[in-house]
């Protein structure tokens, strides 16, 4: 991956909000999604914990379409998704990008720091963790 990790991280940060895409094409919450896997279903593993529950949640399907889309991406990046430990797995970079600095690799800040610039926002505000999703009926695909 040292020769691509420049496209690794652009790859990575152009995909990190695909998931909200993909959310809002799924009919139902996490536990109901038709698309979500077992594994992306995974909430405690790419997103944030804020109050007790966690919050942007669009994350996992950004995962999903990662997971679904591999094979596409491997070619371009040449990076083996099968280590899902590792930080800088482009599953990870891309939907890891909303969890505290030190849950992420210095790759995944660097995503998560464009990500709090191009929003124009300081992500760590409370208003900015405020997070309705996953309210089962309504809410559950606010952003």
């Amino acid at each position: 991956m040292e020769d691509k990790i420049r496209e690794h991280i652009y790859l990575a940060a152009l995909l990190h909000d695909i998931g909200k895409f993909y959310q809002r094409a799924d009919k139902g919450s996490v536990g109901k999604s038709k698309f979500l896997s077992e594994y992306c279903k995974s909430e405690s593993t790419f997103c944030p914990l804020y109050k007790g529950s966690y919050s942007h949640k669009h994350v996992l399907w950004t995962a999903q379409f990662i997971e679904d889309n591999m094979e596409v991406f491997r070619n371009l990046v040449g990076s083996d998704f099968a280590d899902l430990t590792d930080k800088n797995n482009l599953i990870n970079l891309s939907a890891g990008h909303h969890l505290a600095e030190e849950q992420i690799s210095v790759l995944g800040r660097l995503i998560k720091k464009a990500d709090c610039l191009s929003s124009g926002m300081d992500r760590s505000s409370d208003i900015a963790m405020k997070d309705a999703q996953d309210e089962e009926e309504s809410g559950w695909d606010s952003f």
